[in-house]
């Protein structure tokens, strides 16, 4: 008498193992130095730019999350790199802005000068123009949440941070 269920589980078997060696390797070669552990970045703080940026022309992270700070806006450094840009940037976030019920806030690409921002701005916006709720001063790609309000002080304030 034959198993009928012999063969699909022999099947399952075969199918199993390759998956998992397939998700390990994938896993394994994600993430940052290997001195650190598998995957893990080192921490960015305010006083440091873990991405290696050098600002040749425009804003530093230090000086843009600086005014920020004065302006009295909540911003800090992000610990991502958006998904397609392949240079140094540090992100800055801003949220939550008051009066957008937790709706708007802002991401900040800062790179090494106005023409690195323009080259991976499409990575980040998803458009190679001017939006609604993205747009570049200087060196630093805006993204806005949400499509701003014409006359809101906080973004006032934040424009009066960026380079033009």
């Amino acid at each position: 008498m034959s198993r009928p269920y012999a063969r699909p589980h022999a099947l399952r078997a075969a199918l199993v193992l390759p998956a998992v060696v397939l998700l390990g390797t994938a896993l394994v070669g994600c993430g940052g130095d290997d001195s650190e552990g598998v995957g893990s970045d080192p921490p960015t703080t305010a006083g440091s730019t873990g991405a290696g940026l050098e600002v040749s022309d425009g804003i530093s992270p230090d000086d843009l999350l600086g005014c920020l700070a004065d302006a009295g806006l909540p911003a800090e450094l992000t610990d991502t790199t958006p998904l397609g840009v392949e240079v140094a940037t540090e992100g800055i976030e801003v949220q939550p802005l008051d009066g957008w019920d937790g709706d708007q806030g802002v991401d900040l690409w800062v790179f090494a000068d106005p023409a690195a921002a323009a080259a991976n701005r499409a990575a980040i916006t998803l458009s190679d123009e001017d939006t609604p709720t993205s747009r570049i001063a200087g060196n630093v790609v805006v993204r806005y949440f949400a499509v701003p309000e014409p006359h809101d002080q906080q973004l006032a304030d934040l424009d009066a941070c960026l380079p033009s």
